[in-house]
């Protein structure tokens, strides 16, 4: 990809994490969204990518990360305490750039791997994602209040949170390879 040649954000898997103060465009609720970025790891180990959530009850809205078992890991709760886990199988290469993304498309959740689908479409109904009240955070989520977990050892790049379903198929044959541009529908 175009990736290796554009900026990128580099995280060593220990405390480090980039975060935006809590907003009413992080509430996604029940409507559509996509969350994406360009990944490419430096170990194995689970890194969070885009979260909004501390372990504390009442805390959790969402967690889009890589988990080495079984590979993507989409985990939402929608009363801020209990969590559901949608895990999509995938065994990436430590050292390339993949483009990630997990979309929500009406009851559809989907996650994608430069542009392919993965398994199966999961049915999140008509799920509202609960409004946690927490910094949306790149790189890691919080358990505890303050204490970091989930730090990823890799490296992103044009990290994009959606309101609108951008992928609804496969569109490997499309992956984006310039610099994300702001529309309408982009939230960060």
């Amino acid at each position: 990809t175009g990736e290796t040649t554009q900026s990128c954000v580099v995280f060593d898997g220990v405390n480090d994490y980039l975060a935006a103060g809590d907003h009413a465009d992080w509430h996604l609720s029940s409507g559509n969204f996509t969350m994406e970025c360009w990944l490419k790891l430096n170990d194995l180990t689970d890194g969070a990518l885009i979260t909004q959530y501390d372990n504390l009850s009442g805390n959790k809205s969402f967690i889009f990360q890589f988990h080495n078992t079984p590979g993507i890991r989409f985990t939402y709760s929608t009363d801020g305490s209990n969590t559901t886990l949608v895990d999509w199988s995938w065994s990436p290469a430590v050292g390339v750039w993949y483009h990630v993304a997990v979309v929500r498309n009406g009851t559809d959740l989907d996650a994608y791997i430069n542009g392919v689908p993965l398994s199966t479409t999961h049915d999140i109904s008509t799920s509202a994602l609960y409004d946690s009240g927490q910094d949306l955070r790149v790189g890691v989520y919080f358990t505890s209040g303050s204490t970091p977990n989930g730090d990823l050892n890799g490296s992103v790049a044009e990290v994009r949170l959606s309101d609108t379903a951008r992928w609804a198929a496969d569109f490997s044959g499309s992956l984006p390879t310039e610099r994300y541009t702001s529309d309408a529908n982009t939230l960060l």
